[in-house]
């Protein structure tokens, strides 16, 4: 498969994903968003989530929450 041929196969998924600022390599932050999640559900307060999550996956506070803040909106289909 050629590059473009990717491109034009996942059209709308990209589209998507470039109106939301998603980049394909946000991939890697999966794992953590599945763990923020299951932990909001279990009760714990976001501060708390944040940090430990930072400790966890080595990552900022502050960027941890640019993720989380990017990852969690809501992505326009059309």
């Amino acid at each position: 498969m050629k590059a473009y041929e990717l491109l034009i196969t996942n059209k709308s998924l990209l589209v998507a994903m470039d109106k939301c600022a998603i980049q394909a390599s946000d991939v890697k932050y999966a794992k953590l968003i599945t763990d923020y999640i299951a932990m909001l559900n279990e009760g714990y307060k976001k501060t708390y989530i944040v940090q430990h999550l930072s400790d966890e996956y080595d990552i900022p506070e502050r960027t941890l929450y640019r993720i989380i803040e990017r990852l969690m909106k809501n992505v326009p289909m059309e």
